[in-house]
């Protein structure tokens, strides 16, 4: 049960990404009231979505692989993945007016850096607790 849902939320937020990096910018609300103070607030936004990417992938690898080797390779598919998504921006360029950045691909291995050193630092933390389900979903 537990697997299922590990495969469950990350494709989920794999066409969350998807879906989000590839919206025609025309669809994009330019004038984001609440976050428009805040300067660069699309690579802060490609950071989460790759923290989040880079964040439930290692779970799906733990069931494979080693701690060290599931980071290793999550690192790589995840910066693919990265990459793939500005090629696809660069591509799709004609039908969505987005454009590749490399600014945005950055950003991106930034918020999988922080997802992989989260991960390691959650799962210190939260094996020696008593939280079950969490553990289950994400540290075993």
């Amino acid at each position: 049960m537990y697997k299922k849902i590990r495969y469950i939320l990350f494709t989920t937020w794999v066409v969350f990404i998807l879906f989000s990096v590839l919206i025609p910018s025309s669809l994009i609300e330019k004038d984001i009231s609440f976050f428009s103070f805040i300067p660069y607030f699309d690579k802060v936004v490609h950071g989460i979505l790759f923290f989040g990417f880079a964040f439930l992938l290692i779970p799906i690898l733990r069931e494979r692989y080693s701690l060290k080797k599931s980071i290793i390779i999550n690192f790589i598919i995840s910066i693919l993945f990265a990459i793939l998504t500005e090629v696809f921006q660069f591509l799709s360029n004609k039908y969505t007016s987005r454009s590749f950045d490399i600014m945005d691909i950055a950003s991106d291995i930034i918020g999988i850096l922080i997802a992989n050193l989260t991960y390691i630092i959650l799962r210190k933390l939260l094996r020696k607790r008593e939280i079950k389900l969490i553990n289950k979903i994400f540290f075993n």
